[in-house]
């Protein structure tokens, strides 16, 4: 789930979740919409959960665009 994901609000990322019985979700905070492709770890943690590995589902940091000022 992105943190940042303009498309997708989180709620809405949650409840498409819970139509998988099998499901799991990871935080990237920093992340939008299409976060597989801001950080390798990422797609680490997708091959392991489609190998039915142990799948790490502590939250991944990705820094936000140079864009973002706060």
């Amino acid at each position: 789930m992105g943190a940042q994901d303009g498309r997708t609000f989180i709620a809405g990322q949650q409840q498409n979740a819970r139509q998988f019985n099998q499901s799991k979700t990871i935080l990237i905070n920093g992340g939008g919409h299409d976060s597989f492709l801001q950080h390798p770890e990422v797609a680490n943690r997708i091959l392991q959960f489609l190998r039915a590995q142990p799948t790490n589902l502590d939250p991944i940091e990705i820094s936000l665009p140079s864009f973002v000022r706060y």
